[in-house]
């Protein structure tokens, strides 16, 4: 074994008999713990979230004497996919690189299987949710890390003020900080009012923002309102079932709705709606509280006025714009693959415990790889401490923190 190296066998023989509590420093450090790493994350849209992240791994970095360069690459444009791509094509790059939702399948035959990795972090964690697992498993092999940074709950961001004046609905009230939601007034929270409200502050002048191109945003929008009505476009074996009453409904609806925003929603990005809002435009998107953390820097007044919570009900079920945002992947080959390895199977805690900003955890988003979100209460949690409800996760202090997307 050549210095600075730190093979895969290795580290899983040094980690076999780690308990979940040892997992944050599993490693005795020798001369050959030693070496580099590259790193590629997602630039967070929330301030100051990067800061964390690069000081976690810094101290780990420390820790273990590893030189560790960190390059953080913004989705805007697909900056992030390109560089993917590009890295894919060269064969060289980053050793461990954060990949969006579906980009761990399409390149599955050149990264790192982890299964081995993941049975251990599984052992001392729990197990994820189903959705990480179906995003992170190919042919049964888990091909990617799960992190937290960049998965969301992509539900309403509303203005409080604007809703009270012109839709006759306190949103606050309907799904309060902290508490059980308001059952008459969250039953009757469907995609039939939703449209009504659309109606309602359309004609006041302030529309719902909500855009219906072809990034991120807008495709997880449509995709919880063709659940919302049971309309499914390729079935679990992957026959194409788009032909249906179901998606007739969603199709019908979305004519409705589309009356209602603004004219330029075909062409909207994922910044698009957050800037819509932010700037005093509307009364509604369909996004991640980043929107209001965003606010809370550039419009203070704005922000005071943003809450988020639970999607409407459908027909067939309550749909929520859960979205796994980034699963860490290992490049098949790379001379760093132990450090990245050592580095994905950090468990540790909380930023807050840390006496570290909280940046986005707790806002809606940067949700943990085993969290459930079975009610609003832990949506709309943590809108600044005077609107702090059920904090986001509940594995405790220690928990699941894939810090690398």
């Amino acid at each position: 074994m050549g210095k600075g190296t730190f093979s895969r066998r290795r580290f899983i023989g040094s980690t076999a008999a780690a308990s979940a509590a040892a997992i944050a420093a599993p490693y005795v450090r020798t001369s050959h713990a030693a070496g580099s790493l590259a790193v590629g994350f997602w630039d967070h849209w929330v301030p100051g979230a990067n800061d964390v992240l690069t000081r976690l791994c810094n101290e780990w970095a420390a820790r273990e004497k590893v030189d560790i360069k960190i390059d953080y690459i913004p989705s805007q444009g697909n900056k992030n996919l390109l560089t993917i791509a590009a890295e894919s094509q060269a064969k060289a790059g980053h050793d461990l690189l954060a990949f969006p939702t579906w980009q761990p399948a399409d390149k599955a035959h050149e990264l790192e299987p982890v299964d081995d990795v993941m049975k251990l972090l599984l052992a001392g964690n729990g197990a994820v949710t189903p959705l990480i697992e179906y995003l992170g498993k190919v042919n049964g092999r888990w091909i990617a890390v799960p992190a937290a940074p960049g998965s969301q709950i992509k539900g309403p961001c509303a203005r409080i003020d604007l809703f009270k004046q012109h839709v006759g609905l306190d949103v606050t009230r309907m799904y309060p900080a902290g508490a059980p939601p308001d059952k008459a007034l969250s039953e009757a929270w469907t995609w039939e009012a939703f449209l009504s409200a659309a109606e309602k502050c359309h004609k006041a002048g302030y529309p719902f923002g909500i855009g219906i191109g072809q990034t991120e945003d807008s495709v997880d929008t449509m995709g919880a309102l063709f659940s919302a009505y049971g309309a499914v476009l390729v079935d679990a074996k992957g026959n194409i079932t788009v032909n249906s009453n179901e998606t007739r409904q969603v199709l019908d609806y979305a004519k409705k709705l589309v009356a209602f925003l603004p004219p330029d929603v075909f062409a909207w990005d994922n910044a698009s709606n957050n800037r819509w809002l932010i700037a005093g435009k509307g009364a509604l998107i369909m996004n991640p509280p980043s929107a209001w953390a965003v606010a809370k820097r550039d419009a203070p007044k704005v922000a005071e006025q943003l809450w988020t919570f639970p999607s409407p009900r459908g027909p067939k079920r309550c749909s929520r714009l859960c979205r796994a945002g980034r699963l860490q992947d290992l490049g098949r080959g790379r001379p760093a693959e132990g450090h990245a390895l050592q580095l994905s199977a950090q468990a540790r805690p909380d930023p807050v415990d840390l006496g570290l900003p909280r940046a986005a955890e707790n806002r809606g988003a940067d949700l943990q790889p085993g969290d459930h979100h079975q009610d609003g209460r832990e949506i709309h949690a943590g809108q600044g401490p005077d609107r702090q409800g059920d904090r986001l996760g509940r594995l405790g202090a220690r928990r699941l923190h894939a810090r690398l997307a």
